[in-house]
């Protein structure tokens, strides 16, 4: 649990081993899960309760909540991640199926009351695999209703991880004392003609820009499908976010596009939107790519910033981080401030600011540290800013080792 590792293979090369890699996260870990979509891997944890976005050599792009307690196997198919969780029988949650997009947005949930081991998607079919305990027993569903579709004993009496590789259904766990790969035809016919679209990014990082001013970045799109997509709007949540074109585009089998998304922040703080792209493509009519950005007032040569209005505790920069992480507050006028660090159990463990301060704008860096210099567990922890008498807000920061 605290040397878990991601092997890389070769099933053409007698199975060799390509690569290993540390699993992601800090602590304790168990990664159930994993899928890809030929650009990152998604890799979820049922120890931390995170999905981890990473490139081919592991590093972590970006991270996101698992929507239920214990996460398991882990699917994708056409932006959505398929997580088979476990429940938590001390509180009543039962084992449930989550789909959720790339961002972390739940977009529905199936309640099984079994395990399922294993998931991986297809066009046709999010397929899952069950122990000897539950019926040793592979099953395909329908990916609009999570209603079956086929059945087929498991070869294994205990498959961990499938994976589909576009004709092949792969399958890895133990048996008999053994541990095994095993390849399965499932028999499948070639897909019909259709658009299908793909993105050269899953996520965008503006970094820090001023407030008022702009930093622009390229998405790529193209058609990897057989006949023509169409895309019908592109869009964002906020203004804070644009991109061009915004829609009304056809784009022929193997044609693509490059997209500019602009990040102008109107204060400081840390921004997150969703770029949304609506088209026909096969099974993903609507692909989401998560935006980020930060507003930072620039510092003049005389080290002055313009003086806030009003009081506000804004993100923490960066966050999740490891080993140290920013936390900026405005003060609209003098007041007597007091910043604080809490655990997961609520207790207050330092100290950041106790004293009077003036209006203006303040950065203090917390260095996972208490107060007596001990670094903290990695987890989730909470900051909690008080000025004067009539100001308090509280916010969420994890804490990654």
């Amino acid at each position: 649990i605290n040397d878990e590792k991601i092997y890389r293979i070769d099933p053409a090369n007698n199975f060799q081993v390509v690569n290993t890699f540390p699993a992601p996260g800090a602590g304790s870990k168990n990664p159930w899960g994993v899928a890809s979509n030929g650009r990152v891997l998604y890799i979820a944890d049922g120890i931390q309760n995170l999905i981890f976005i990473t490139d081919d050599f592991l590093s972590v792009e970006y991270i996101i909540g698992t929507p239920g307690p214990l996460a398991a196997g882990l699917g994708y198919r056409f932006n959505q991640l398929w997580n088979s969780d476990l429940g938590d029988f001390t509180n009543g949650v039962p084992q449930r199926m989550y789909v959720s997009d790339t961002v972390g947005t739940l977009l529905n949930q199936y309640t099984t009351n079994i395990t399922n081991n294993g998931v991986t998607a297809h066009d046709s079919a999010v397929i899952v695999a069950r122990n000897k305990n539950n019926g040793q027993v592979v099953i395909g569903y329908d990916p609009a209703t999570y209603q079956q579709i086929y059945s087929f004993p498991s070869p294994l009496e205990y498959p961990n991880g499938l994976a589909f590789d576009g004709t092949y259904l792969w399958m890895s766990g133990n048996h008999l004392g053994g541990r095994y790969i095993v390849k399965i035809s499932l028999g499948l016919s070639p897909p019909a003609p259709a658009p299908r679209l793909q993105l050269t990014a899953d996520s965008l990082n503006f970094g820090t820009v001023p407030p008022d001013s702009a930093a622009s970045l390229m998405l790529g799109l193209s058609n990897i499908g057989d006949t023509t997509l169409v895309i019908d709007s592109l869009f964002t949540g906020s203004a804070v976010f644009s991109v061009s074109p915004g829609g009304n585009l056809a784009l022929p089998p193997g044609a693509g596009i490059e997209l500019s998304l602009t990040f102008t922040p109107p204060a400081e703080g840390l921004f997150r939107d969703t770029l949304s792209i609506i088209s026909n493509a096969a099974g993903q009519d609507t692909a989401q790519v998560l935006l980020i950005g930060e507003g930072e007032l620039p510092v003049g040569l005389n080290g002055n910033v313009a003086m806030p209005e009003d009081f506000a505790l804004l993100p923490n920069y960066p966050n999740p981080f490891n080993p140290s992480t920013t936390i900026t507050y405005r003060l609209g006028r003098t007041a007597e401030v007091e910043l604080v660090i809490f655990n997961p159990l609520g207790q207050q463990i330092r100290i950041l600011q106790q004293q009077r301060q003036p209006a203006g704008i303040y950065r203090i860096v917390w260095d996972g540290r208490d107060d007596s210099g001990t670094v903290q567990a990695s987890g989730v922890y909470y900051y909690r800013l008080k000025a004067g008498v009539d100001f308090t807000n509280i916010r969420k920061m994890i804490f990654l080792k």
